[in-house]
């Protein structure tokens, strides 16, 4: 274990032996997208690696849309979110402090259920339980995004997510941006905010040191298949074999350079299976690039993992921030220029910034982010 990680976890270890007990809340039998699942069985498995204990079922409790069973049924909907409400409960009874995911299976905003009942309740539940804590950790934000994207966006909302926000000791979040936002919208005390920068990702797959640049280029994206309308049309014509994966249907007919393959539901699998391409490309189109001002996504530690360097455009300002920060791929300044970029590219360059990619893929599959997070939050409380 390198000597700054151990340091996090031996610091960790000596704040939990100040405190009676601290827990990992994870919603009863959630229903989340590929990304968000994946998140939650990695906060689960590093919070159990620093002795935290995890109210939850790693199998049960973290599903994807994708794995079709009885979630459409209202009445299942229902009595997932009371058995959310008990877990929170009984954790909140047992428990000096509690982190909470923020997900949209343990609150939903938009639903009216949530904002205007759920949210009160889980209110009750911490605030009448003297010396108690509570961690958020904030990586997505279902109001801001509808706001960021032009939607409308229901008072109540607007008030459920204050009211959650406002319940917390500690926010854990991405970046300053999103501080700013916390603070400008629903007036969270910045001292209350702790940022963690990156998203990790946990996988037992080690990219290998050292390999050969294909020959074209391979370049993986994943993601929303509908949101390959926003690519512009020369790209996907040019000297190198796009990878396309992800989930919903194709706007074009996937052939010649362009090859879909499926949809991979465990990420274990899919960071093998994308690890033998070149780049992973981070591209969403300007509508939904600027969202991504307050956060990078999960797919972008998933390309890390793989050992993919990252290419992505100045439009995502956190994502180019981030990349640029260390050194793990190239901010174009626009897509239109990725062929161009790709053909002058040498494999001296390549190999070096991909050896950064190699250091910080150890990070990200160590916990480091939410670990360091963590210990500054715990320290604060205590």
């Amino acid at each position: 274990m390198p000597m700054q990680e151990s340091f996090i976890f031996i610091t960790l270890q000596q704040l939990h032996g100040s405190m009676r007990s601290i827990a990992l809340l994870v919603p009863f039998r959630g229903v989340e997208s590929l990304a968000a699942r994946q998140l939650l069985r990695s906060l689960m498995r590093f919070s159990s690696e620093l002795g935290i204990d995890v109210v939850g079922n790693p199998i049960q409790d973290v599903r994807s849309p994708y794995e079709k069973s009885y979630y459409d049924r209202l009445s299942f909907i229902l009595l997932r979110k009371l058995r959310t409400l008990e877990r929170l409960a009984i954790a909140s009874r047992k428990y000096d402090i509690i982190i909470i995911p923020y997900t949209t299976s343990f609150l939903q905003p938009l639903n009216e259920f949530d904002a205007k009942i759920a949210v009160k309740i889980v209110k009750l539940l911490i605030k009448s339980l003297a010396n108690k804590s509570v961690i958020l950790y904030v990586y997505d934000s279902p109001v801001l995004q509808r706001i960021i994207t032009g939607n409308r966006v229901p008072w109540y909302a607007v008030e459920a997510e204050k009211q959650l926000f406002k319940i917390a000791d500690i926010i854990i979040t991405f970046n300053k941006y999103f501080k700013n936002y916390l603070h400008d919208m629903y007036g969270i005390s910045k001292d209350n905010i702790i940022e963690f920068q990156i998203l990790d990702d946990y996988v037992s797959f080690i990219p290998p040191q050292h390999k050969k640049v294909s020959k074209p280029r391979k370049i993986v994206w994943i993601g929303n298949l509908s949101n390959i309308k926003n690519f512009p049309a020369n790209i996907l014509h040019q000297k190198i074999n796009f990878l396309i994966y992800g989930y919903g249907k194709p706007t074009f007919l996937f052939e010649g350079n362009i090859s879909y393959k499926g949809l991979i539901l465990e990420e274990e699998r899919l960071v093998q299976d994308i690890s033998s391409a070149d780049f992973g490309l981070l591209y969403y189109g300007s509508r939904i690039s600027s969202y991504l001002m307050f956060g990078t996504s999960m797919k972008f530690s998933t390309y890390i993992v793989s050992g993919l360097p990252v290419i992505t455009t100045l439009d995502s300002i956190y994502p180019s921030a981030v990349v640029k920060s260390f050194n793990v791929g190239w901010v174009l300044p626009s897509i239109d220029q990725l062929g161009e970029f790709i053909e002058g590219l040498d494999e001296e360059e390549y190999n070096n910034v991909r050896r950064n990619v190699i250091i910080l893929s150890h990070k990200i599959r160590r916990g480091y982010f939410f670990k360091k997070a963590l210990r500054e939050s715990l320290k604060k409380i205590l």
